[in-house]
């Protein structure tokens, strides 16, 4: 009986230290112990839960700049600069330009701007990454980048953060990527730094569509890391300009195989190939652990 008794007492209080330990382990992380996105890769297990956004609410899950208008679309050339961040007694200040697909780490910026006493300089322009590369059947484009640079100079920037290439959605070349390093000496000139992050995966059909289908975890809904393995010696270049930090998050965003839709109950792209503002935000763990030794270096 005495023994009986003893096992249940010290099952009652295992039971008490593992629910109070997730009480506080979710205490501790707030909404990323249920929606942790790419901080997954820091915990040892995932609770269930929804994922945020929905598959429904993905496609309007947008960086801060689209809503504020300074993200051009194909028909301007028209620069307009929005300011995030902490606006006064700035410690630095970063410039996130160049595409749409430099435009979606804004959302990790932003979460860790008060913290680190960041201004963000914030201006993009849709399928205009930063390049000095003509394009012939883009006349808008080629003025915007022209005129890039000197808009943004204005706010004495002390680092850039842009994506590192134009492969992952399938429409990169060399000669535009190269074009692209002409910029980042423009900007060493400047005495600007650069943090490019590798561009992330792209897919062939829509995401969303597919999980609905057949869910989330599905293999019909990932893509094959392969397709999105840059080469070397484009990061070799890349690492070679002094002023450039290049940036390759892949290992935390997919596994050795696969990339999929989804991380840590939060949907990745809200669409074929742009991150969700949610999903973004996740990031800011790494990105203060990258972006701010580079800044203070």
């Amino acid at each position: 009986m005495k023994n009986s008794m003893r096992v249940k007492i010290t099952l009652s209080i295992v039971l008490l230290i593992v629910f109070f330990s997730g009480v506080v382990e979710a205490y501790t992380y707030g909404k990323f112990y249920y929606h942790p996105g790419v901080q997954v890769n820091r915990y040892s297990s995932l609770p269930y839960a929804p994922t945020l956004p929905t598959t429904y609410q993905a496609f309007n899950d947008l960086p801060q700049g689209y809503k504020d208008g300074c993200h051009a679309n194909k028909n301007t050339s028209k620069i307009k600069v929005c300011t995030y961040g902490v606006k006064t007694g700035y410690k630095h200040t970063v410039a996130v330009i160049g595409d749409s697909h430099s435009g979606h780490w804004l959302g990790g910026l932003q979460k860790i701007a008060p913290k680190y006493g960041i201004r963000i300089i914030y201006a993009t322009k849709s399928g205009c990454a930063m390049s000095s590369t003509y394009r012939s059947n883009y006349s808008t484009c080629n003025t915007w980048n022209k005129n890039l640079i000197p808009a943004i100079m204005k706010y004495k920037p002390d680092a850039v953060l842009t994506k590192a290439d134009t492969n992952s959605t399938g429409t990169g070349s060399k000669k535009y990527d190269y074009g692209m390093v002409n910029k980042f000496k423009e900007l060493n000139r400047n005495g600007v730094k650069v943090f490019a992050i590798k561009d992330t995966m792209y897919f062939s059909f829509d995401p969303m569509t597919c999980i609905r289908k057949y869910g989330r975890h599905s293999i019909k809904c990932k893509v094959p890391r392969v397709n999105i393995e840059e080469n070397a010696s484009w990061i070799k270049t890349v690492k070679a300009q002094p002023n450039v930090k290049y940036v390759d998050y892949t290992n935390l965003i997919c596994d050795k195989r696969y990339c999929s839709p989804t991380q840590g109950n939060v949907i990745i792209v809200r669409d074929r190939h742009h991150l969700t503002n949610t999903y973004s935000k996740t990031f800011s763990y790494y990105l203060s652990k990258d972006l701010i030794p580079f800044l203070r270096y």
